[in-house]
Order: structure tokens, then sequence, then C-alpha cells
């Protein structure tokens, strides 16, 4: 069955069992984040359901929340070219709280990642506790060595999304930078709270977040490490011009110099 099928299949579900779902019963499984519960959907374990926990989040209702999320996802998408999870609009309303016994909640359905398969990281949270080193481990130990480039490959997708012109100090940045780094290679946005437009290389999404040259200099030590290219993983990208591998390129270089000017009979190797 195409994943197209169990999406409808899954808002059939939804539909039915809505507007006080029982999501004990009704999720195989549930993951809870800051603001929403992940619920993979017993019926339909390709699908998660995605709902906040409250009716109000701050000074906006959830279904703003979610109907903003599921923009900004699709904006990513198609002004970066960057990779999200799979989505499937439009968002459903009118259904029970994660949290909360309100029916006026709103979520929106995605496809589910298995732990196996998938990794979720709040990549936001290690730029702003200085854990990007163990972050770049952790996904070198979960992710194929021959699937690596194929992460780096995506993270510099974004990192061209966020420079807009470096000349003139323009930007953006994808607020609350979270994803999944897949077992196979590849990294996949989720969860795109907001978008920052016209912001600078110190501009912040929010108050304690990361700066936008924080975030792109993080971007740059994944991508270094990830990308078998890089060989020792130089965060600026120098060449490699000292040491034995270096030294002995420069002393086959003149062998072949003198042999070429003087016969190779008169050395003796």
């Amino acid at each position: 069955m195409a994943l197209a099928d169990d999406f409808a299949d899954a808002r059939t579900n939804i539909d039915q069992a809505k507007p006080n779902i029982d999501y004990n019963t009704f999720c195989a499984e549930m993951n809870s984040g800051e603001d929403k519960i992940a619920c993979r959907i017993k019926d339909v374990p390709t699908v998660g359901f995605l709902v906040c926990k409250e009716p109000n989040l701050g000074e906006k209702n959830c279904s703003t929340v979610i109907n903003e999320e599921v923009t900004n996802i699709e904006k990513v998408q198609k002004e970066g070219e960057i990779k999200t999870v799979m989505i499937s609009p439009p968002p459903i309303d009118g259904v029970k709280c994660g949290n909360d016994s309100s029916i006026e909640c709103s979520g929106f359905l995605e496809k589910w990642l298995t732990k196996d398969k998938a990794k979720f990281e709040q990549v936001r949270d290690h730029i702003s506790d200085n854990t990007t080193e163990k972050l770049i481990t952790d996904v070198k130990n979960f992710t194929s060595q021959a699937g690596l480039s194929s992460t780096a490959t995506d993270l510099s997708k974004i990192k061209t999304y966020m420079t807009v012109d470096k000349t003139r100090n323009k930007y953006r940045q994808i607020c609350d930078l979270q994803g999944f780094f897949l077992a196979t290679g590849g990294f996949l946005v989720a969860d795109v709270p907001d978008v920052l437009e016209d912001t600078t290389i110190d501009g912040k999404c929010y108050d304690g977040e990361p700066t936008t040259e924080e975030v792109l200099d993080a971007l740059d030590r994944m991508i270094s490490a990830f990308n078998p290219e890089n060989g020792n993983g130089d965060h600026h990208g120098v060449s490699r011009s000292s040491g034995p591998d270096f030294n002995t390129n420069i002393l086959t270089g003149l062998q072949t110099f003198l042999v070429i000017l003087f016969g190779r009979n008169s050395f003796v190797y």
C-alpha cells in the first residue's frame, strides 16, 4: 500500500475517533515534545499524528501553531529544496489535546520514522549547549559510513538556504532547527515553527537562541565531519601541505623529474 493510501486511511481513522480520541488506545506508541505529542496510529503504523498538548501555546492557539508549522515545512521544501519529513496537509481540527481534556486542538499527519531507521535530534539545543561534537559522534555511530555524504549534502542545502546574500549581510534562519538523521544517510527537517527572514549574521530567532553565525558554524563542522572528501574533517577545508604523505608525493615527483632529465639508468633504487 502506498504511503498516500496510508495517509488517507489515517485521516479516516482520526475522523471516526474524534473529537474525544483516547490516545492511550488509539496510538501504538507516543513520543512527547515541548508543545506536541507524536502518536503512531495503531491501525496505520506507517503514519504519525502530531497534536498539540494544550489548546493554547503561549500567545497563539493550537490551530494557528499547527497551520504555521505545515506552511513552514512546505516553504522550506519549495524555496530551499530542503528535505523534510513527509507530511499530509491539511491539518485536522477539533480533536482532543494531548495533555488536556479540551477538544479544541489540531494536528497534522506525518510519516512515522522508526528508531532503527531514523534518529531524532534537536540540533538547535546541541548548538546552544555547545554539544555539536557529541552530535557528530552520535550520528557517525548511527549512520552508515557510505551514507554520511548524503547527510552532508542535506545539511549543505540548509546552509545555502540560510545564506541569502553574504556580501550584504542578508540571511535567514530555520527556527528551532531539528529533524531526523537517517541510518542510510540523509537529514530530514521536522517541525518548523518559523522561518526568520531578513536577518543578519548576528540575528536570532528568539532570545537565548543561537545566532545565525553559530548555526552556520555548527553546520560547517557537521558537513566537514560527514563528508569523506574533506579528509581529516578540517573545519576550514585547508588542504594538506605537510606530513609523510605530502613528503612522499614531493619525493616521487622529484625522482620522476630527474629520470626524465638524466635517464633511468643514472639512478639506483
